[in-house]
């Protein structure tokens, strides 16, 4: 069985030193990123219609809210934040403004 990598055996130290870099050059990383993305502009556009092309109906999918609302998956954070879900949720559901912040949580970090 080969052995190890360097980063294998040490990943908690690792990410903790390029949180503490990115923490600490914050403003610089985001000046270099701005000016990568001023430079690259056409190719980032092109990049990103051509991923639009080829996932649009991943993107258009119609999904059934937890409120009972049917939304495409691009328009759910957006739907998350109108007042009519929260109010349809507790509504519908009897759910608890606790549940409702969890399910948002969770629902973040599925996409």
């Amino acid at each position: 069985m080969p052995t190890a990598t360097y980063y294998q055996e040490n990943k908690e130290k690792c990410c903790e030193h390029s949180k503490t870099y990115r923490d600490k050059n914050k403003p610089l990383l985001s000046a270099v990123n701005k000016e990568y993305a001023k430079k690259n502009k056409d190719n980032i556009n092109a990049y990103r219609k051509k991923y639009r092309e080829k996932n649009k109906e991943k993107i258009n999918e119609k999904i059934m809210c937890l409120c009972g609302a049917y939304i495409s998956k691009a328009g759910m954070w957006k739907h998350l934040k109108t007042i009519r879900h929260p109010k349809a949720l507790l509504f519908r559901n009897n759910i608890c403004a606790k549940k409702i912040q969890r399910f948002y949580k969770s629902y973040k970090r599925l996409i």
